[in-house]
Formats: structure tokens, C-alpha cells, sequence
């Protein structure tokens, strides 16, 4: 009972001073509101479950060759991994296929995988209708099946009820859908939605070299992560002394299985919870400030409490419920402001932040995100209120009670105290600046990097290989496509307003990269010297499409045909990584395993084009896609036009729809879109922390306002005084900001020394800008000088407009 007259106090108290609690309400919303919302964010991309059984068992097993780079298990492996290593109850691998699913719809193009036999067994997940794979599945002539994703099961097959079993057309030949997976399964990335049996050949079987699978393992109950190493590395000792060419050096790890591929977005998304809390930290640490000044205000009220016999306990109490009525209000309307950021939010997000967050488009305010709020709420309210509560409960009441009524200062501590608060804040609002403003940076140098190419009036149309089997002569494929991939160039080059049309393999700046390794003639393969570059094929006016200058030799023309002398052509970083000083044209590599040929010669250099926006140009190869073609899952036509791109999608579209009705399009978008996609992660970074950094600045200058405004307010009976005797109102401003100025300037410099200690953590999200840049933080100082300088100084200019005579008259 006495709890319930103690809450309908406070809300009677809040009621009486309408203003202070609108303000101190708002300020709290800011920071409940921004971090329930970035909470939101976070349970959708990184927490939620996957599907799988028990996940904290589960394990990736990575590898690194003697030269330090990436290596996983080959394919021929991995029998020997399921039967030599026993510390994980299942393993499998997936292999990244595409399909072209043909049938009700238009054509479509749709990434999937090929799994090995134990991969769904060690995931644990289970289908929402149908079965998973069994191992009837994976033996060679057995009939085709696939599992769909939910996803492609709604949109594909209409959600039909009784798709299981339904057969479908897929690379050219018939599928039995075996099973429909639950809504929330996802293996390595929402883009992969269909899965079929890898039936390995006899060709993979054999194979110790093509070191490009990782495993997803379930570890054994009881079998610690550190006891599966020991085996791993007992195993790749094994593998060395059978394959000493393939495996000397070579070191498996088991590691987390990050399940949705975030680890690249886990340390950002971190990043980001830190600043919002920051922000969160400065609106409570504002409503203390107001707390504590409204409490000196009734200071009065609260000592005569005391001296009736109200225990200090109970005052506590009192203060806190009032504390505890805000947070809940300020909780209440956090939660209306966090539906209408996340609603801004995903309504602003680029077309490529999906692939840079995963399952962003699911954040929605849930049971957990009322959770975390009301848990938030209640911290808060206890955070900013406990402070304030036992600084005014410890005042002793003989001595307030003789304190004029407007003369009541709080005390040295209290006084302290506020003081504290406002340096603490500015500090904290510091910090967030100078990150915002690395980050800042870091953006506007990646877009002031020159790529390399002309990505005016160019439109790029991602074409899948339309694959069929051909008895796995992969020769005989790859020449099919070749031949049929220029007579859809030759189709489309002839649409109105084209005025050169091209092929290649891999975009610059898209999402695509395909590595491969060179042995130089002349030069015996070395342990120390790292050969790999990264391979697109191109055809004879890809440079000229894309405006890529040939520094040295030729372009690839039409006598470079299948059967004469195969040619390529490098980039300038990779002739100065491999031939430095001298004149590459002419010189000559192959591509088989010791550099024993056949030998393809270099007959060009082009200009350095950046296929990554992140570093320095790398060694870049292009075969001519006539002669080579790897990896050609995907091919993209890029079109030069002197029109508006866009004009072009649809008639492009019609063309290639004339030469294959069947052949499925990925995507068609102008290259200034792909160049402003590439830079989608460094802007939505920018963008999410500037915007923390202008709440924190707006919460920083609005607490050295109501602290100016609040001190102000006590020291008008002395103001009037020196007023009344001639002090000049330049110096009544500097009189009431010299605190102000001192708050500040401790706040600035405790700011500097903690952004210079926490900014390392960007570190990996900048590109050529140091994490301690010192104009960032010059400039991230001055900003929170001028603006909270501009924030005291209202208060402080209207203080030295008072009129003496009413202002001594008013404390008399």
C-alpha cells in the first residue's frame, strides 16, 4: 500500500512541473528509442536461431597452407576426415552451385549448394514438411532430389501444400522436391535457398589439390573444442605424410560456427551497440543532472520531511519511484520512436545492404525486443536515479532549513556532482564524434578513389549459364558456353542506342571473386612466393567497354580463337608483382600444377581496376573468354551506351528473352549503381554512427544548457549585485560560463584520451585513415566545444540582461 501512495506521489509531483517532466521524458525516449531499435537489428541478424540443434556444438573447421592463406580440405579428403577423425559425431561440406529453375514462373537463377552426405546430420535441422537427404541420395545414377528453402518454396512453388514430391526443372533436368525447410533456416547466407546431393565424381574423388571446402562439424557430447584440435592436428599430420605436395604446412582449426555468415558484420554491429549505449549512458546521465537539480529545488520540501520523522531509507524510496516513473515513460514512448527509426531505417537501406546484413529485413519489435525494453526501462531508471536520490537524502536538514528559499545552492557536492555528470557527457559525446567522423572519412576517401573505369553509360546484365550435362565432359561444357555466350553478345550488341557490347566473368566492385594460381616459365615454384591473382575472363572489347586503358601491348582480338596460341592479359600491379622492371609482354605462365605448361603468353597490360574498394590494386589476370573460361557459373554482358542506362533494361531484357525464352536473369543495373552498391557497408557504417554521434551532441549540448540555465537561475540575488555596481555584461557572461568552460574543457580532454584508447576498434572498418587521426579529433573537439559553448551561452546572455532592481527586489 504504501508503495502505491509513493507512485501516485511521484506521478501527483511530475504532474506539478509539467515542463521538467516533458524534457527529462523526451531525453530518455532518445535513448531507450535508439537502442531498443539497434537491439532489434542485432536479435534479427546475429541471435536468432537458425534451425539447428543445439548450435553451441557446432564447429567450422577452417585451414591455412604453409604460405599462410586460406586452404581448406579437398574434396578428395574428405572420406578420410569422416573416418579418421572421431572427435565430431558428423561433418560435411557445402559446394556454392547455381540453377536455373525453369517452370511455373519466368526463368529464374538461384544459388544453392551441393552438400556432402553428413552436412545436414551435423546441423540438426529439420525440414518444416518432406525429409532431409539419405544416403540413397548421394550414389552415383541416383535420381536427381533437391530441398527448398522457405522461401523459394513460396515464391517458386506458390506455398503449395503438397510440393513435396513435386518435380521440378533445374539445370535441365528433373528434380523431386524431398523437403521444404522451416522460415528460419539459413546455411552460410539468405541467398542460397535450394540444396542437392554432391555426388562426387571419380575425378573429385581423386582429387588432394583443390583445397576449397571448409567443414561444418558437430562435436561428439562431452568432446571439448580443444580435444577436437589435438585430433585435427594428428589428422593433418597424416595427410602430409600421404600428400606431402598438398599438405606439408597445412593446419586445420576448429573454430565458431557463425552460422548466418556475419563474423564480418559481428564487430560493426558491436561497434554500434557501443555508441548507442554511449547515447543511452548521456540521456540518463541527463536526467540525472535534471534530478538533481529539481531535487535542490525541493530541498526544502525533502528536509522538513526529515525533520517530521521521514526515514532517509523512505526518502530514497520516494525519490527513486519518481525516477522509476519517468524511466517508464520514457520507455513507453522509447518504444513508439524505435518502430518509427527501424521503419526509416529499413525504408533507407541501400539495395545491397541485405547481402551486407543478413536477415535485416526481418527486424521487428517482438516479445524479445518488449523484453529488452522494459529491462532497459528499468535499469535506467534505477541508473540515473540512484545518485541524485542519495545525494539529496544525505543533506542535513538543520542547516537547509536555514537556507533562503532562492539562495539554496545544493551544497559543494551537490554542486560537484552536476559538474561531474557534465563532464563525464561531454567526454562520452567526444568519443562518438571523433569514431563518426573516422568513419566519415573513411567514406569519403573510398569515394574519391579512382576505380579504375568509366562507369558512366554502362548497364550490366548478369546472365546464368544456362548448364547442361554433357556426361561430365567439362571441355565440351565450357566450350558450349563459350560459343553460346557470344551469340547472345552478338543479339544484344544489335538493340538500338548500344554502341559496344563486351563479356566478362567477374565485375569490378561487385560481389564476385575468383582466385586462381600461376606458375611462371623459367621460375621453379617457390614456398615463399604466393601465386595467387585474381582471374576474370574478358572478351576483345571489354576494355574499351569499360574504359580500362591498355598501358603496354594489345586488346584481345579475333584471332584469339580456340586452338591458337592462348593469350592474356595483366594488370599493372600484378606485372610489377611478378616481373618487376622488366617488360612483361611476351613473357609466359601456366596454369597447371609445377609450371610445366602449356604456357599462355601475355600480350597486354591494362590499368589497375579496383575489383575490392577496401584495398591496393592486386594482381589481376584476364584470359580471353574465348580461350578460357573458369568459373562461369554467372556471365555478365556490359554495355556501353550514350543514353541513360536504364533506358536499356528492357529492351536488353526483350533481346536476350528473343535468343533464349528459357534463359534466366539475375540482375540488370547500370555500373554507376554497382560502384554506389560497392560502397553501401562504408555508408550505412557513416550513416548509423554520425547519427548516434548527433544524439549524443544534442543530449550533450542540451545538459550544459539546463546546467547554465539551472546555476543561472541560483545566482541572480548575486548577478543583480554586480549588476547594481557596474560589472559589465561581457563579464557577467564570462562570470556564469567560467564553470561551464572548465566542465568543458575537462570534458574534451577526457574524451580525446578515451577515443585514442577505443577507436583501435574501428580500426578494420577504415580505409586510409588512421584510427588516431588527429584532425578527426581536433575536429570532433571543436565541434562539441562550439555547440555546447553555444548552448551555455543563451542562458548565460540572458542573465546579463537582467534588470538589477528587479532581480534584488525579486530575492528580497
Amino acid at each position: 500500500m504504501q508503495l502505491f501512495k509513493d507512485a501516485f506521489h511521484s506521478l501527483r509531483s511530475l504532474r506539478r512541473s509539467p515542463g521538467f517532466a516533458c524534457v527529462a521524458v523526451a531525453t530518455l525516449a532518445l535513448g531507450i528509442g535508439a537502442t531498443i531499435a539497434l537491439v532489434s537489428v542485432i536479435d534479427a541478424v546475429l541471435l536468432r536461431s537458425f534451425g539447428y540443434a543445439d548450435p553451441s556444438r557446432l564447429a567450422e573447421i577452417s585451414a591455412k597452407n604453409a604460405k599462410g592463406r586460406n586452404a581448406g580440405i579437398a574434396s578428395g579428403d574428405l572420406a578420410a576426415f569422416d573416418t579418421r577423425v572421431h572427435a565430431f559425431a558428423a561433418a560435411g561440406a557445402n559446394r556454392v552451385q547455381t540453377f536455373t529453375l525453369t517452370g511455373p514462373h519466368e526463368p529464374r537463377n538461384i544459388w544453392g549448394g551441393l552438400v556432402s552426405r553428413h552436412l545436414f546430420e551435423a546441423l540438426g535441422a529439420k525440414p518444416l514438411a518432406g525429409r532431409t537427404f539419405a544416403s540413397g541420395d548421394f550414389q552415383s545414377g541416383a535420381a536427381p532430389v533437391a530441398i527448398f528453402s522457405h522461401k523459394l518454396w513460396q515464391t517458386a512453388l506458390d506455398g503449395d501444400p503438397q510440393a513435396v514430391g513435386r518435380r521440378v526443372l533445374m539445370n535441365g533436368a528433373q528434380y523431386t522436391v524431398i523437403g521444404i525447410m522451416r522460415p528460419e533456416f539459413q546455411l552460410r547466407h539468405p541467398v542460397f535457398q535450394v540444396w542437392t546431393p554432391w555426388q562426387l565424381s571419380a575425378a573429385e574423388l581423386s582429387d588432394h589439390s583443390g583445397h576449397g571446402f571448409n567443414l561444418i562439424a558437430r562435436l561428439r557430447p562431452g568432446v571439448s573444442l580443444a580435444a577436437a584440435q589435438a585430433e585435427l592436428d594428428a589428422f593433418g599430420r597424416s595427410l602430409a605424410a600421404e600428400h606431402p605436395a598438398e599438405y606439408t604446412g597445412w593446419r586445420a582449426t576448429a573454430g565458431r560456427f557463425d552460422a548466418g555468415s556475419v563474423e564480418n558484420v559481428r564487430t560493426a554491429l558491436e561497434i554500434f551497440l557501443g555508441a548507442v549505449l554511449f547515447v543511452l549512458l548521456i540521456a540518463c546521465l541527463n536526467v540525472a543532472n535534471l534530478l538533481m537539480a529539481r531535487g535542490i529545488e525541493r530541498g526544502r520540501e525533502i528536509v522538513i520531511r526529515m525533520a517530521l520523522g521521514a526515514s532517509r531509507l523512505r526518502i530514497v524510496a520516494q525519490l527513486l519511484m519518481e525516477s522509476l516513473a519517468i524511466a517508464v515513460l520514457g520507455g513507453l514512448a522509447g518504444l513508439l520512436l524505435a518502430r518509427v527509426l527501424l521503419a526509416i531505417l529499413l525504408a533507407a537501406l541501400p539495395s545491397g545492404t541485405f547481402a551486407i546484413l543478413p536477415r535485416i529485413e526481418e527486424t521487428r519489435l517482438d516479445g524479445r525486443a518488449l523484453a529488452a525494453a522494459a529491462v532497459l526501462t528499468l535499469l535506467c531508471g534505477f541508473l540515473f536515479g540512484l545518485a541524485p536520490a542519495l545525494k539529496l537524502s544525505a543533506r542535513r536538514w538543520e542547516h537547509t532549513l536555514k537556507e533562503s528559499g532562492r539562495a539554496q545552492s545544493g551544497g559543494r557536492g551537490s554542486r560537484h556532482l552536476l559538474s561531474g555528470l557534465i563532464v563525464v557527457e561531454t567526454a562520452l559525446a567526444v568519443i562518438l564524434l571523433a569514431g563518426a567522423g573516422l568513419l566519415l572519412r573513411s567514406f569519403s576517401n573510398v569515394l574519391r578513389l579512382d576505380p579504375g573505369f568509366h562507369a558512366e553509360h554502362v548497364l550490366t546484365v548478369q546472365v546464368p549459364s544456362s548448364w547442361v550435362p554433357v556426361e561430365r565432359d567439362e571441355k565440351a561444357e565450357t566450350e558450349r558456353k563459350q560459343r553460346r555466350f557470344h551469340e547472345m553478345l552478338e543479339r544484344v550488341s544489335q538493340v538500338p542506342g548500344i554502341d559496344r557490347a563486351a563479356l566478362t566473368t567477374v565485375l569490378p566492385l561487385g560481389h564476385v571473386d575468383v582466385m586462381t594460381v600461376i606458375y611462371l616459365e623459367g621460375r621453379p615454384p617457390s614456398k615463399d612466393e604466393d601465386n595467387h591473382v585474381h582471374y576474370r575472363a574478358a572478351s576483345p572489347e571489354y576494355f574499351r567497354v569499360m574504359g580500362i586503358p591498355l598501358l603496354a601491348g594489345r586488346a584481345f582480338n579475333e584471332s584469339d580463337q580456340p586452338g591458337a596460341p592462348e593469350v592474356a592479359i595483366v594488370s599493372q600491379a600484378m606485372a610489377s608483382r611478378f616481373w618487376p622492371g622488366q617488360d612483361p609482354i611476351g613473357k609466359h605462365f601456366s596454369y597447371s600444377d609445377g609450371g610445366k605448361g602449356p604456357w599462355t603468353m601475355v600480350v597486354g597490360v591494362a590499368g589497375n581496376a579496383y575489383f575490392d574498394d577496401r584495398h591496393e590494386p592486386e594482381a589481376e589476370l584476364y584470359s580471353c573468354f574465348r580461350q578460357r573460361l573458369m568459373a562461369a557459373q554467372v556471365t555478365t554482358l556490359v554495355l556501353r551506351t550514350r543514353l541513360d542506362p536504364t533506358r536499356l533494361a528492357a529492351p536488353v531484357r526483350a533481346a536476350i528473352r528473343r535468343f533464349d525464352p528459357g534463359q534466366p536473369i539475375a540482375e540488370v543495373m547500370s555500373m554507376p549503381q554497382v560502384l554506389s552498391d560497392s560502397t553501401a557497408r562504408q555508408r550505412l557504417y557513416a550513416v548509423l554512427l554520425s547519427v548516434f554521434a548527433a544524439l549524443a551532441l544534442l543530449l550533450a549540448a542540451a545538459g550544459s544548457f539546463s546546467v547554465v540555465s539551472w546555476t543561472t537561475s541560483r545566482r541572480t540575488h548575486e548577478i543583480g549585485i554586480r549588476m547594481a555596481l557596474g560589472a559589465e555584461p561581457g563579464r557577467v557572461v564570462l562570470s556564469v560560463m567560467r564553470r561551464t568552460l572548465m566542465e568543458m574543457v575537462a570534458g574534451v580532454i577526457a574524451g580525446l584520451a578515451g577515443a585514442a584508447a577505443l577507436t583501435g576498434i574501428l580500426k578494420s572498418q577504415l580505409f586510409s585513415v588512421a584510427a588516431t587521426d588527429p584532425a578527426t579529433f581536433a575536429a570532433a573537439a571543436l565541434a562539441l566545444a562550439l555547440v555546447a559553448l553555444f548552448a551555455a551561452l543563451l542562458p548565460a546572455r540572458r542573465a546579463a540582461r537582467l534588470d538589477p532592481s528587479m532581480a534584488l527586489r525579486e530575492e528580497g
